[in-house]
């Protein structure tokens, strides 16, 4: 079981090949994506709300990028731009911060999936400023159960009114019979693995949990001899099963 960390999202390695299809929401520069095609040599689908930062993604035939935000459906929000936040559809209140804003198109997952011609989803990385709510809020359970892995930062640690609807999030995809864990402390990086697509067994869940221990260890003697974890690209851990 090889468990890898790529710009702070946790996911299996070992489930991606050269035939599987990657869901970037939030791609940002588009580091995911191009640690994801040079390991895997995958196909990725992404979307970045931000005018400028998409018109820079890097470009290769296997990453498709579209400038729409993921939210509930089809229309236009506005985007709003920080200083010292990222660009966000969603955090309002922090008006006062905003240095621009930009009317940005919209889509659902569903919709995404349907243009994108997709059926299956070997790995959604999710991190697109709480409106990720949104997105589950209108998706189907058809669709969400098309998706193997779904490794996602959640918001409500800067919006504690969110803290309701993301505990509903958790309880619907349980019941959709995917098992998570929070590799962090606030729910910044969430692993969903769909049981029917890759089942665990109660050592591969064992050593998951244990991967997240290891990893605060890491971070504290980090600490102590004064590196930082900052949630970059290769933060690796393989583990051995015997069959």
């Amino acid at each position: 079981m090889k468990i890898l960390r790529v710009c702070g999202h946790t996911f299996l390695a070992d489930a991606l090949d050269q035939q599987s299809v990657v869901l970037d929401f939030g791609m940002n520069r588009g580091q995911f994506s191009s640690t994801a095609v040079s390991l895997f040599n995958c196909r990725i689908f992404g979307a970045e709300a931000h005018p400028e930062l998409h018109a820079n993604l890097p470009r290769h035939p296997n990453i498709c990028a579209r400038n729409v935000a993921i939210s509930g459906g089809e229309g236009e929000l506005k985007l709003s731009v920080y200083d010292r936040h990222c660009a966000s559809v969603v955090f309002q209140e922090l008006e006062d911060a905003r240095t621009q804003s930009f009317s940005v198109p919209t889509t659902s997952l569903g919709k995404f999936l349907e243009e994108a011609g997709v059926e299956r989803v070997h790995l959604l990385k999710c991190d697109i400023e709480g409106a990720e709510l949104a997105m589950f809020e209108t998706a189907s359970d058809e669709e969400i159960s098309r998706i193997d892995q779904i490794s996602i930062e959640f918001h409500d640690f800067l919006d504690p009114s969110q803290r309701g609807p993301v505990t509903s999030v958790f309880e619907r995809l349980h019941r959709l019979c995917f098992w998570s864990l929070d590799f962090s402390k606030n729910r910044m990086d969430v692993l969903f693995i769909n049981q029917k697509r890759i089942p665990l067994s109660l050592t591969g869940k064992a050593l998951l949990i244990a991967t997240k221990y290891v990893r605060a260890f890491s971070r504290i003697v980090g600490r102590i001899v004064g590196k930082q974890d900052r949630g970059d690209t290769g933060f690796s851990l393989e583990w051995a099963q015997k069959p």
